[in-house]
């Protein structure tokens, strides 16, 4: 009997019912889409700082001052302990072999990294020709370095070093806005051959995690490694130090701003549609029903309207994030499994306060009271 009440009281009622399932599917719908964009909107801006490169760099301690390149280098054994120490926080990292070369009898500064994980490491650099190198025997010059060189891509330019010389195909003009601009960059291991050494002048890496993440690996890696300094990056650290917090703060305050509007209009318009039904309770009561189960049927319909809000509004919200996302970053939003309870949270109690409260009021009222007023 009280589920045929129920679904018949839905049926009769359709336009009022679906006035009440758009207005708690909008709240649902804008709470989730909010929850995704401020989810994704921390990762975009911490992916979008990492974008400016490495953010430790591990050098000998015997370097006289921060950013100062040693004599002495780090030995292959206290990178692989490096690398064995980060495990998965690391997302990548290169040793670099930093010398003076020669091009004929004109001195370079002649630099050597994995090329491997030099797109990871130098996300920012810009190619006015040509690509990543690929082969052993390429090489890649900074836009200065390639003026005074007089090269471009597909020249050849041999190189002399303390150990020797080798000649290198040029892959690639690039352009980093900084110091690579006057450089010259070749494979790692043909940087030690021509420097007659395995050792490293620095380690960099791109580490993952927050700015607390990194300094707390530092500190690890200078305990475990008593001959090496390790030096996050600070002004990328203060960036995101500074903007994430901020960030984080933003987003939870438009979250529960743009809810607590949603929600109250859907509020409004489910307690306006329990006040207009005094007539059909007062009959309920006239025919002998309890002021509990008047009540508790609104209820219980009000919470079904919640429960379908919730779900649509979950699938809508992710809609609209990805609307969003798209028009903020141009980036998908990433799906997050706990919006559908949230949501689902969200619609049941915003339903249940909704209409529980004008219910009880209109149970309490007389039969004869209500139904002379009509």
């Amino acid at each position: 009997m009280f589920l045929r009440l129920l679904l018949g009281s839905l049926i009769r009622r359709k336009d009022r019912a679906l006035l009440c399932l758009a207005s708690l599917t909008t709240a649902c719908a804008l709470a989730g889409a909010m929850v995704h964009v401020a989810a994704d909107s921390e990762a975009k801006a911490r992916h979008e700082l990492r974008a400016y490169g490495a953010n430790l760099t591990l050098v000998p301690r015997a370097a006289p001052t921060a950013g100062a390149l040693p004599a002495a280098g780090l030995t292959g054994a206290e990178v692989a302990a490096f690398r064995r120490l980060a495990g998965p926080r690391l997302q990548a990292s290169s040793g670099a072999r930093y010398l003076v070369a020669r091009a004929g009898e004109q001195p370079v500064a002649l630099g050597g990294i994995d090329w491997r994980a030099a797109p990871r490491l130098f996300p920012y650099w810009r190619w006015d020709s040509g690509g990543w190198p690929t082969q052993p025997d390429e090489c890649a010059l900074g836009t200065r370095a390639a003026a005074a060189l007089r090269s471009q891509v597909g020249s050849r330019l041999k190189l002399k070093g303390p150990a020797g010389n080798q000649q290198f195909r040029v892959a690639a003009i690039l352009r980093a806005g900084d110091a690579a601009d006057g450089q010259v960059f070749v494979a790692l291991e043909a940087a030690q051959r021509l420097a007659a050494g395995n050792e490293v002048t620095v380690v960099l890496a791109t580490v993952h995690g927050d700015a607390r993440a990194v300094e707390g690996l530092a500190r690890e890696v200078e305990a475990a490694l008593p001959g090496v300094r390790a030096e996050p990056a600070r002004p990328l650290a203060a960036a995101e130090a500074a903007l994430l917090p901020r960030l984080r703060g933003l987003m939870l305050a438009v979250c529960v701003l743009v809810f607590a509007i949603a929600g109250l209009t859907a509020a409004s318009t489910l307690a306006g549609a329990v006040l207009d039904r005094q007539r059909e309770m007062a009959l309920m009561k006239a025919l002998g029903a309890e002021d509990g189960a008047v009540a508790r049927l609104f209820a219980v319909e009000a919470v079904l309207l919640g429960v379908v809000a919730g779900l649509l509004g979950a699938g809508l919200g992710l809609l609209g994030a990805q609307a969003l996302m798209h028009g903020l970053f141009g980036l998908d939003a990433t799906f997050r499994p706990l919006v559908v309870p949230l949501s689902l949270a969200l619609g049941i109690c915003a339903a249940a306060v909704a209409a529980w409260l004008p219910a009880c009021r209109v149970a309490r009222l007389e039969p004869s009271t209500a139904l002379r007023s009509e």
